[in-house]
């Protein structure tokens, strides 16, 4: 155990680190543990860290960090919305850190072992059988924005240690002081990370990364080569029509997941989802060609996937129809000044929407431009030239021949 001077001036030495830190490259879970590591070195015994806090991420709502003594960063477990089983909401209920949370408190103690234990969570019984003498929570809450709902925004640190006395006074005074350091690292963090969560969310990732990086006026963007990819759902207007509001933004999620989806695992952007159709790009690069065919096929399986469950459940199948074509476009910024749009622009962008738009008289869910076929390995049928709406040249087009379209399909479109 460090002489008090000693644990006193090297916590603050740890506090400037991480300012110094969060002013330069992004906090990670690795610095959090060499944090840990700096304090035992200091003198401070801990056992077992962990640091818990909400997101922004329209996917994760919550993060958990965990150091172990002679291990490193032991665990980072991702929450999703909604998503807790039984036993870890079980595990929430009977926990301190709930308890903290529900009654706003900024310091938790409890003693694990000696005449003065108190074992009263599932638990502490469980970090005292693994060696631990004393367990702390300290609370660094951040307030929620008034527009938001009352949840607790903050981070959640709990303590543990292994020294046969547990932790001193002046350790936990220490420990309090850096909480508050690691908690304002954090939050600008997060922040710092939300931005770019909610920006991937709504512009892909790529192009979040554009924005933050600085092109955010009007005609900021790029000539770049890319494969642009454009879907659309068939009778979404009857669909409408005869479908609750909720059972159609239910069923219209059920087709990006199976088209966005699969566009994204294949490393394809989604730039806009227009009404009940979706504009993807794919920047050239080698293979990008044969990525974007993948996506393709990927997208038509799940689509049959899911049409065999809404035939079990005694409702109609999707129908859609799939352009693929390949040239320059503009990838920035259109609107107006105080509402922009991060996008792709040009004649390969239109004729994409084009070739899309033919699906339905020639046959096939899925077309392509020769330039796209040459780069790519496919079952594919050529159906010869045809005139594009709007464009005055002929291209010869090509369908994928597992996607014909069945006469029923064809009625339905």
């Amino acid at each position: 155990m460090g002489s008090v001077e000693n644990i006193r001036e090297e916590i603050r030495l740890i506090a400037h680190c991480l300012i110094e830190r969060v002013l330069g490259p992004a906090l990670t879970s690795d610095f959090l543990g060499i944090i840990c590591e700096k304090m035992v070195e200091a003198g401070v015994p801990l056992y077992r860290v962990s640091l818990s806090w909400r997101t922004l991420h329209p996917t994760i709502e919550g993060l958990s960090f965990s150091w172990l003594k002679n291990h490193g960063m032991e665990d980072i477990q991702f929450r999703g919305h909604g998503s807790s089983s039984d036993s870890k909401n079980l595990d929430w209920q009977l926990s301190p850190l709930k308890y903290v949370v529900d009654n706003q408190l900024p310091f938790f103690r409890r003693h694990l072992t000696g005449p003065e234990a108190r074992l009263d969570y599932p638990v502490l019984e469980q970090f005292r059988d693994r060696g631990a003498t004393d367990y702390l929570i300290t609370a660094v809450g951040f307030g929620p924005p008034p527009e938001m709902e009352p949840v607790y925004e903050g981070v959640l640190m709990s303590w543990c240690a292994d020294a046969t006395q547990g932790f001193s006074e002046q350790e936990i005074v220490e420990i309090k002081y850096i909480s508050t350091y690691l908690g304002v690292a954090i939050k600008l963090a997060l922040r710092e990370r939300a931005s770019l969560n909610a920006l991937t969310a709504y512009l892909g990732e790529k192009t979040a990364k554009q924005v933050l990086g600085g092109k955010i006026r009007r005609g900021d963007g790029d000539l770049i080569p890319a494969v642009i990819l454009y879907c659309d759902l068939r009778n979404s207007t009857g669909m409408a029509e005869v479908l609750t509001g909720p059972e159609y933004l239910r069923t219209l999620n059920q087709f990006f997941d199976c088209t966005a989806g699969a566009v994204i695992d294949a490393g394809g952007e989604v730039l806009r989802f227009i009404g009940d159709g979706i504009l993807a790009i794919f920047p050239i690069a080698e293979g990008t060609c044969q990525r974007a065919l993948n996506a393709a096929i990927e997208a038509e399986e799940r689509i049959k996937r899911l049409n065999r469950q809404r035939q079990a459940d005694c409702l109609d199948p999707l129908s859609y129809g799939l352009g693929l074509h390949t040239g320059e476009v503009m990838h920035g910024n259109i609107g107006v000044p105080e509402r922009l749009d991060f996008s792709v622009t040009g004649p390969a962008a239109n004729e994409a929407a084009r070739i899309e738009d033919l699906t339905k008289q020639l046959g096939y869910r899925v077309l392509a431009s020769k330039p796209f076929v040459d780069e790519t390995r496919g079952d594919w049928v050529s159906l010869g030239s045809h005139a594009l709406r709007g464009v005055g040249s002929e291209l010869e087009l090509f369908a994928l021949a597992t996607t014909q379209i069945s006469p029923t399909d064809v009625n339905r479109s």
